[in-house]
């Protein structure tokens, strides 16, 4: 799935489609895109979990290797994306808080969707 910014967003530009690596949905029935926002000078590439009301879906395609899991949890319904992130809400949890751990899976797979895209 690609999006593309709306309006002016610090970390996006408008030009730009963006990857969505994964769809949270809290108890609260708000969705979350995980988007990377654009690195600036010698800042890394930053994990954000944002509302899809800030993007237009321009390919809405889901990646093969997504997985869709429902939940019962203080503050998680459901989950989309690979299976590392999906799973359970403590693997979207550690992936939110930045375990060390967790950001190698993310990485890792982002290594291995470039590879593929070229």
């Amino acid at each position: 799935m690609k999006v593309r910014p709306k309006y002016y967003s610090p970390g996006f530009s408008q030009q730009c489609e963006y990857e969505v690596h994964a769809l949270a949905v809290g108890n609260d029935g708000k969705v979350k895109f995980c988007v990377i926002r654009d690195k600036f000078g010698n800042q890394r590439e930053t994990i954000s979990w944002l509302s899809p009301s800030g993007f237009t879906i321009t390919e809405p395609t889901m990646p093969p290797d997504w997985e869709c899991h429902l939940f019962k949890h203080d503050s998680i319904q459901m989950l989309m994306g690979p299976q590392f992130i999906s799973k359970d809400p403590e693997a979207y949890l550690r992936l939110v808080e930045g375990e060390p751990a967790q950001q190698g899976k993310f990485s890792d797979r982002l290594n291995q969707l470039q590879l593929t895209d070229t």
